[in-house]
């Protein structure tokens, strides 16, 4: 079938890679496909923070914030209402999240990274990037579930497993309280991730 074609395509790149650079919480199931490849260890990159946006972001502040991107709104039937909660929220486009605590970055922004940085909670899918944003933040996070997205169920089970995040379903976005719990018992520390975007790029120029 058409899907075995595709997955026997990308078997037979990765057989051809001679030098991998492996990102921390990497999928261990891929290093099956990279035995023909020099292989290095190393942490997570991510967009650089810029410390003045994010004292500029906090200094708008006195509650705590929390920062919530998802850009999978066609899952939620209405918008919950966060304006009895004890925090102000920033959100991308999309969010079903409903208050005047609740303030919208607009598409255009470019630095959303640096309100994450900003942030106290991070509520988001589990994508690579945001993640290690968070990490290299020392943010926790809760993670949407997305089941069919093999990278993301990795992902979040390691994450768990150093008590850094929490995985949340759409359903529990309408309580915003218990999500804030779930991160609070959280004991996990972030310390043992640096940037390795200098790392990487040492090891694209020897090659």
């Amino acid at each position: 079938c058409s899907s075995d074609l595709i997955w026997k395509a990308y078997a037979e790149y990765y057989g051809k890679i001679r030098h991998a650079m492996l990102y921390a919480l990497h999928n261990q199931e891929m290093l099956a496909y990279l035995k023909n490849a020099e292989r290095q260890e190393t942490s997570v990159t991510a967009r650089p923070f810029d410390k003045e946006a994010v004292a500029a972001i906090k200094s708008r502040h006195d509650r705590k914030l929390v920062f919530v991107a998802l850009g999978m709104s066609a899952q939620f039937r209405k918008a919950a209402d966060v304006s009895g909660t004890p925090y102000d929220f920033y959100t991308t486009q999309g969010v079903p999240l409903a208050g005047d605590n609740v303030e919208v970055i607009p598409y255009t922004t470019v630095n959303t990274q640096d309100y994450i940085a900003a942030a106290d909670y991070v509520i988001t899918k589990a994508g690579w990037g945001t993640v290690s944003e968070c990490l290299l933040a020392g943010k926790r996070m809760a993670l949407f579930r997305r089941d069919g997205v093999l990278e993301d169920r990795t992902t979040i089970r390691l994450l768990e497993e150093k008590h850094l995040a929490a995985s949340v379903t759409a359903e529990e976005l309408c309580d915003i309280s218990g999500i804030i719990k779930k991160l609070d018992r959280l004991d996990g520390s972030c310390g043992g991730f640096d940037d390795c975007a200098a790392e990487v790029a040492e090891k694209l120029c020897s090659l």
